[in-house]
């Protein structure tokens, strides 16, 4: 049937086959038997370079360009001129299908969490479809709309763009009859010749909607359609700190309050767009104010945090759909950490499924993530325990939450990794809460879809050809090594780089199998490098004798080494006097058969100052001139690669073989050029001990440094020097964000807590 739909070029169908899933990366297939596997090309893949991988996983069915590739006689294979083309025309031909009400969602910002709460606000009224994860693009889009089925009633499907021209075929596929525009920021500015022609374009989206929703911001002449236009100044709202927000709204001509869980501005207003929704679906205030109070932070999805006996504890007890049970376990199956894996799952409601579809289903998924060990709860599950008991994973089950917490005890799990998954009346924050070890009031929250996103960012720049190593030395920048090199590893980069050996030690103990170069390496931990398979940096004579020596004495032959040159850093790194005496060490019969010099590399000491670019471009320049005579004596060319973060921005004509991203990927573009394209990964946060009224006169923290000239209120924070925050920061020299505010700081920093003035209109 899909190949008469798609009249491609031509097909191989050996059998029929029936398709429960699309795939469009070989990593993620899990139940390959009912997949096709579309083999679409971005700016730095291509998808045809893995359908063998795809076809080892039991995928065979295949959706693909005439690449002349030769397909094993079992696959099913339809090939199309342009497999986005066909992908998207398959999509709007299939939501031509359903007579539904759709909801399209555009927006520099706040898509997602709309999508995600109105799913969340609706599903108790109607049976909601909703675009995975971000899935938002020319690519997610269509994915998003192809889950659609008969038994939906509501579609929210989100859509992006990233340069003009591009909504037109995003909106032909969704064909919404209800629309939301969230706002307009600075985000892909630079794939648009202005702000204004950027709304516009979005607004493409909303040409034939019969509601469109959007603040007064954005003009009103979005479209010719019923609108609901709404101004936030004129909003009546009342922050409690720490405790939510009041508000105030006009719907229909008449004034409703709503009491809203959170105090973020960027919450409120986005539940402000949910509730004009609701209300125009014809949902009553009081059922609205119901859901909203169980609403929460998208933080809940995929929170990853330290348990009970060196596990790993997965928190997804959000919602119980198999869209977004597939993509945690596919989450869970990184956790590469952990030689086993557990999920704990709750009944799935509201599915339309009959119970033996749903564990038919349920089963397949558990066999693809390699999951040792099932505990399923709830009355389905406790009444069909049989129906798992010959399956090769470990299975319990229990009645409910409670049950099982009353059988809990801290030695049932021991170093693995655990996968909560479950709706939200089963309430799994109190399984999540005793498995999890009991944390600090302080701590690092780690976003780690952005540090993906960064990583794209900086790979749209380079060459596809162009290998990335990825910098993960002093624990990731401080951000804790297993969960962002698991995640690193499954993005594909190339290399790792550690600062020393027992970081590398550690990475591989874990798990780790990519190659880990050690920038400082100890000629006293030799042997945990070739233990592990760990590749020194080489800058001297003495560290490559200590090498070479111990390489001969223990028949080691083609040792992969890095060579570090010294062309102005004045670091580490052989320098161009040095050269020829390198030379003649490698030039060596034997020293070739004990070592492969992987690559020759040098540093930029200036590389995000443009104004002394010279200095930079005199480095390139020389290191240049190294590598050429250094290649001169070595059988094969190795790795050629100088460029750090902020290099790759301003000299892309020193790309070479490979590049080193350090700290562009948690965030931060030292260079200037890029810093609104980068996502935030790294937030520190506390809690308020305590709020207190200071007097006029009186002095505050240590020293009385601090007298107030008035009175005011102050919140005691328990982070301090201990944790990190330097002492110089205290007395108004920076402002920290409590619930929305920026509070500024008065007195010393003290040991382990400091003190914020509150501003007197909070």
């Amino acid at each position: 049937a899909l190949s008469k739909l798609l009249k491609p070029l031509k097909v191989s169908l050996n059998h029929d086959l029936e398709i429960e899933r699309l795939s469009i990366d070989s990593r993620k297939v899990f139940v390959g038997s009912t997949a096709l596997f579309i083999a679409l090309k971005g700016d730095n893949w291509d998808a045809h370079d893995f359908w063998q991988e795809a076809y080892d996983k039991g995928v065979r069915a295949f959706l693909v360009e005439d690449r002349g590739i030769v397909f094993p006689p079992d696959a099913n294979v339809i090939y199309v001129e342009n497999t986005l083309d066909a992908l998207q025309f398959w999509a709007a031909k299939h939501r031509a299908k359903f007579d539904l009400k759709c909801l399209a969602i555009t927006g520099s910002n706040g898509k997602t969490l709309i999508k995600e709460w109105l799913y969340e606000l609706l599903s108790p009224f109607y049976n909601v479809v909703r675009s995975p994860k971000s899935y938002n693009s020319q690519i997610g889009v269509p994915l998003s709309v192809l889950q659609i089925s008969h038994n939906h009633e509501f579609a929210i499907i989100e859509a992006g763009i990233s340069r003009e021209n591009e909504m037109h075929r995003l909106a032909k596929i969704i064909n919404p009859n209800i629309g939301i525009f969230t706002n307009l920021g600075s985000a892909h500015d630079e794939g648009f010749s202005s702000r204004e022609n950027k709304k516009l374009e979005k607004a493409e989206l909303f040409n034939n909607v019969d509601l469109l929703i959007h603040t007064s911001d954005l003009g009103n002449d979005l479209c010719k359609s019923e609108k609901i236009v709404w101004n936030s100044d004129e909003i009546s709202q009342e922050n409690i700190l720490g405790q939510g927000t009041t508000i105030c709204i006009e719907v229909n001509n008449k004034i409703e309050k709503y009491v809203l869980p959170f105090d973020l501005s960027k919450y409120v207003l986005n539940c402000i767009h949910c509730i004009h929704l609701m209300r125009y679906l014809s949902i009553s205030q009081e059922d609205i104010q119901k859901g909203i109070s169980k609403l929460t932070h998208l933080s809940m999805r995929l929170e990853q945090k330290q348990g009970l006996n060196n596990c790993t504890i997965i928190n997804d007890a959000y919602n119980s759909d198999f869209q977004s049970l597939e993509n945690a376990l596919e989450f869970l199956n990184r956790q590469i950490q952990h030689e086993e894996r557990v999920l704990i799952i709750s009944d799935m409601l509201e599915t339309g499924l009959t119970w033996p579809q749903i564990h038919n289903k349920i089963i397949r998924h558990i066999k693809k993530a390699n999951v040792q060990e099932v505990i399923g709860i709830g009355e389905d599950f406790w009444s069909n325990q049989k129906v798992f008991e010959s399956s090769n994973f470990r299975f319990h089950a229990y009645k409910s939450t409670d049950h099982f917490l009353k059988e809990f005890n801290s030695f049932m799990f021991s170093n693995k990794a655990i996968l909560l998954k479950g709706a939200r009346k089963f309430r799994f924050e109190n399984i999540f809460n005793r498995l999890a070890l009991k944390e600090h009031a302080t701590y690092l929250e780690v976003n780690l879809d952005a540090l993906i996103h960064n990583l794209r960012v900086y790979r749209r720049r380079l060459n596809p050809k162009t290998k990335i190593m990825a910098m993960v030395k002093a624990s990731s920048y401080g951000s804790g090594k297993n969960e962002i090199v698991n995640l690193l590893e499954y993005h594909k980069v190339d290399y790792l780089g550690v600062a020393y050996a027992d970081e590398g030690t550690q990475l591989r103990k874990s798990g780790v199998r990519l190659p880990i170069m050690v920038m400082n390496p100890d000629v006293n931990q030799i042997d945990s490098i070739i233990k592990y398979q760990l590749e020194p940096e080489i800058y001297s004579f003495r560290l490559l004798n200590a090498f070479l020596s111990y390489f001969e004495k223990n028949n080691i032959s083609k040792y992969p080494i890095h060579l570090k040159l010294d062309t102005g850093m004045h670091r580490l790194g052989f320098e161009e006097h040095d050269l020829n005496g390198l030379k003649e060490v490698l030039i060596n019969k034997e020293v070739k058969n004990l070592i492969e010099v992987k690559s020759i590399f040098s540093h930029l000491k200036s590389s995000d100052d443009t104004e002394n670019e010279n200095v930079t471009k005199r480095q390139i320049e020389l290191f240049s001139k190294l590598f050429d005579n250094l290649v001169n004596v070595l059988d094969k060319t190795p790795i050629k690669h100088i460029l750090n973060t902020a290099g790759v921005l301003n000299f892309p004509e020193a790309e070479y073989d490979m590049i080193r991203l350090g700290i562009g990927l948690y965030g931060i573009d030292s260079s200037g050029l890029i810093q609104n394209q980068l996502e935030n990964v790294m937030t520190l946060k506390s809690q308020v001990s305590q709020i207190k009224k200071v007097p006029k006169g009186e002095g505050l923290g240590y020293g009385n440094h601090f007298v107030a000239n008035e009175e005011f209120s102050s919140a005691t924070v328990c982070i301090g020097y201990a944790d990190g925050i330097n002492r110089a920061l205290g007395n108004g020299t920076v402002s920290f964000r409590v619930s929305g505010y920026s509070l500024h700081t008065v007195g010393n920093i003290c040991m382990d807590m400091l003190m914020l003035k509150i501003p007197s209109k909070i």
